[in-house]
């Protein structure tokens, strides 16, 4: 058996691949720092399992994972099962990186855990800092060493050097206990994966029934940070050799920048595809071999350019450019099987019906329970219109009932606690429609929107809760009445800043457009934190009332 590290290494360097039937990559942080938890303690970590087959498979490697060196050794065959433990390994493991700080491992020498780089903003400031007591695993655990020799001076010279910004900074006394103890943990981290790594072969000839075989081990097998989901099933179905061609190009537009940032995967993707293909997204009533037909190619190609139109609206009419403004992907696919009947986007005269209708799915969580049924129920009047002319987003909002198109009100705002609730997405696209921008930059909040960072937008809270501390309740500081959308820019800069003296400070287009969020409120003259009540009230009131009028809710 080899090593942990081995394992790791030929994985990195293609001596291992991914079969394209492999899910993407999915586990959070925790779940990687228990992966090394366990490891560090000498605990299972499971079997891994290896595909042997004749014949040349389709792979997704390189849209994983950073292909490292390669080393001299034959081919192994495809990763079924283990994916999401051996890249976890190989992303811990990276060297710095300009983008990947949050997928890499960091030991704390004192507590003795390891952490993910962007865990909290406490784990980053202390990288940031240097400091010596959190150390990147890739210092203790190299992926590529040039010979056994040359590694141990190298981990010499490393440990001596650590040992020494410890004792330099006063974190532990220049004493032989504590040169020991100290040591001897970050000797226990090197040597972690040098442990034997369990794993089995499973050997196929290169027929079709070999590889549906390997498909159906791949669906049993693998439970990477969860259960195979039934999407997940059905996209490693389609990687059989009738439908392989287009798997590629499935991740291609999940992978692409737009989508990505947006949280669409490959799941999402292929349950859009199903929809458009079957006129229905049942996964659990998929027959076998539904994806065989000659159809399927053209049925990826309309819902490709269908998806796109759709992320192109969200983009660009509500500014929802980010996972964290969107209020729910499922309501996309009945927009994707609505112009997967057409070839253009939404017309003019339908735009207004494709807000109301993503408003009100999202406001009242329309799509929170059996997403299968509630996607079929909204397709179900496109499908079954007389002429493909009256296939319009009206039909969508009619699906909707009549009591769930009900008014906002004010306390729907006070007990929205969020900073990204589905009532302040729709805040978010209504102050895109009035082309409101940010205070201090005064920049369009579209253009902020699109910025190409990961968070551009942030929730400022207008009476900072540092400073109301003493005279609210969290529960009325962290209420939809006390936030507006700014750049992360503008909020760093106000702070914990008075509202009242920022509101002042601002220069007359400035204060315009804070008014366009404030609604002249601190025109007033009044004491502001002792009538605070009184401020959530008021803004509660008109924030509904401006929601109500823009979704045109009677």
């Amino acid at each position: 058996m080899p090593k942990l590290i081995e394992l790791v290494r030929k994985f990195d360097s293609g001596v291992i691949e991914l079969p394209l039937m492999q899910r993407d990559y999915q586990w959070p942080p925790k779940k990687v720092v228990d992966l090394l938890d366990s490891i560090y303690k000498g605990w299972p970590i499971g079997v891994f399992y290896i595909w042997k087959t004749p014949n040349i498979q389709i792979t997704r490697s390189a849209a994983v994972r950073r292909v490292g060196s390669k080393i001299a050794e034959p081919f192994e065959g495809y990763l079924l099962d283990g994916q999401q433990r051996l890249t976890s390994l190989s992303k811990a493991l990276e060297m710095e990186d300009a983008d990947n700080l949050e997928t890499r491992a960091f030991f704390d020498i004192r507590k003795e855990i390891f952490v993910m780089g962007t865990r909290t903003k406490t784990i980053q400031k202390r990288i940031m800092n240097d400091d010596p007591t959190l150390i990147a695993l890739s210092k203790l655990i190299p992926k590529y060493i040039a010979s056994e020799s040359e590694h141990k001076k190298q981990t010499e010279r490393m440990f001596k050097d650590i040992l020494d910004k410890l004792i330099e900074q006063h974190i532990i006394g220049n004493t032989t206990d504590a040169l020991a103890e100290y040591r001897s943990k970050l000797d226990s981290v090197a040597r972690m994966l040098d442990g034997e790594a369990l794993w089995e072969l499973f050997k196929t000839g290169d027929t079709d029934k070999d590889l549906d075989n390997a498909i159906l081990l791949f669906k049993r097998l693998n439970k990477g940070g969860k259960t195979l989901s039934r999407g997940d099933a059905e996209a490693a179905t389609l990687t059989h050799r009738a439908t392989a061609s287009i798997v590629p190009k499935m991740r291609q537009i999940v992978q692409d920048d737009h989508q990505r940032r947006l949280g669409l995967n490959f799941v999402f993707a292929a349950r859009a595809l199903i929809t458009v293909h079957r006129d229905s997204s049942r996964l659990s009533k998929l027959p076998t071999g539904w994806a065989l037909s000659g159809e399927i190619k053209e049925s990826w190609k309309v819902t490709d350019r269908s998806l796109r139109q759709v992320v192109k609206f969200l983009r660009e009419e509500l500014g929802w450019t980010t996972r964290r403004w969107l209020p729910s992907a499922n309501a996309l696919i009945p927009l994707v099987y609505l112009l997967s009947r057409r070839h253009n986007g939404f017309a003019d005269k339908e735009q207004a019906d494709v807000r109301r209708y993503l408003f009100l799915t999202g406001i009242r969580g329309l799509f929170r329970g059996t997403v299968e049924t509630t996607i079929d129920s909204y397709i179900k009047p496109v499908r079954t219109a007389a002429k493909p002319t009256q296939c319009r987003a009206a039909l969508l909002v009619k699906t909707i009932a009549k009591y769930q198109q009900r008014r906002i009100k004010a306390d729907d705002i006070l007990n929205a606690r969020s900073m990204y609730s589905p009532l302040m997405q729709v805040y978010l696209a209504y102050l895109v429609s009035k082309d409101a921008r940010t205070w201090l930059e005064e920049t369009p909040l579209l253009e902020v929107a699109k910025r190409d960072i990961s968070d551009p937008l942030a929730v400022h809270h207008i009476f900072p809760r540092e400073l109301m501390r003493d005279h609210a309740e969290p529960e009325r500081i962290n209420c939809m009445a006390n936030y507006a959308i700014l750049s992360q820019a503008d909020n760093a800069q106000i702070g914990k800043e008075d509202p009242q003296v920022v509101y002042d400070g601002l220069s007359g287009k400035a204060k315009d457009y804070a008014d366009e969020q404030l609604f002249f409120i601190f025109t007033e003259k009044r004491e502001w934190i002792q009538a605070y009540d009184a401020f959530l009230q008021k803004r509660a009131e008109m924030l509904a009332e401006r929601l109500n009028s823009f979704i045109k809710l009677g």
